[in-house]
């Protein structure tokens, strides 16, 4: 049985891939993952939604009439 390996980022190098991000030289995450190698799909999110400006993160807003509300 395999055991999983863990990999742990530095802080430089998660600041490092969120500027490179927010002054667009990616177009998108999924860029950046791949330029990196960074395998989880929710790492680079996690990554911006804690340590970026959060302009790059998907947003859900949630529009509904007075009488909708619950």
């Amino acid at each position: 049985m395999r055991q999983a390996t863990v990999i742990r980022y530095s802080m430089s190098f998660k600041q490092q891939v969120i500027r490179e991000l927010e002054a667009e030289r990616f177009q998108n995450v999924s860029q950046a993952r791949e330029h990196y190698g960074i395998n989880g799909a929710g790492t680079i999110p996690k990554w911006l939604a804690r340590y970026g400006r959060n302009h790059l993160c998907t947003k859900v807003v949630r529009i509904e009439m007075a009488n909708e509300r619950d």
